[in-house]
């Protein structure tokens, strides 16, 4: 260590911890908690909602119990892969719709869609029970789920993922998927707003500025 800090080539040494998910560290540190905390002036996101195009989510889930109030399907627009739809088919709307527990999210007994629960929760989540973490950031609000996502079993296809079976989105399914939640924004109803929509993926380099 010593001979690297006398390096010119090195600027900083650190130690390689371990990193944890800490979604109760990070609520307080953005300033939602304390007395003088966004919670305390009224922003827990009451009225609003929070649209999640992502790999569908667990709404049975403690941390997002109720709080799912529209749902929808967007999956294997392209045809090479299997469809995440609770109904096999290629697009699904109403409730259930976004369902992350459906037997195609399943390889044996791990679970390939549990991205989707882990965002929503960090966004709108709400823990009834006593425990850690307690909340997610807009505690209040509600959830409009969106499913978009393909399941492939094909390991070319899934050539440089952690996995065969893998998963991945269709770029029109995406596309489908923000006109649907435009749509139907207006729809949310009792005075609900919608307030974001959040896409948590990505893939490939742009093709144009």
């Amino acid at each position: 260590l010593e001979k690297l800090t006398t390096d010119p080539e090195v600027k900083t040494i650190y130690p390689d911890r371990l990193e944890k998910l800490n979604l109760h560290n990070s609520v307080p540190l953005i300033g939602m908690t304390g007395n003088l905390g966004a919670y305390s002036y009224g922003a827990t996101g009451k009225g609003q909602v929070v649209a999640v195009i992502d790999i569908g989510v667990q709404s049975s889930h403690p941390f997002l119990s109720g709080k799912v109030i529209n749902a929808a399907c967007f999956s294997n627009a392209g045809g090479a892969g299997i469809s995440l739809c609770p109904n096999g088919a290629k697009q699904q709307t109403g409730p259930g719709a976004a369902e992350s527990t459906t037997a195609a999210c399943y390889s044996g007994s791990v679970n390939l869609c549990g991205h989707g629960t882990h965002v929503a929760g960090i966004a709108v989540g709400n823990n009834p029970n006593p425990g850690i973490p307690q909340n997610g950031v807009a505690k209040d609000a509600e959830l409009v789920a969106v499913q978009i996502f393909t399941r492939f079993n094909d390991p070319g296809i899934c050539d440089g993922a952690d996995y065969t079976p893998c998963t991945g989105g269709y770029l029109s399914d995406s596309i489908s998927a923000l006109e649907w939640v435009f749509s139907n924004k207006d729809a949310l109803g009792n005075g609900r707003t919608l307030a974001a929509v959040n896409m948590s993926f990505g893939g490939g380099t742009y093709y144009s500025y």
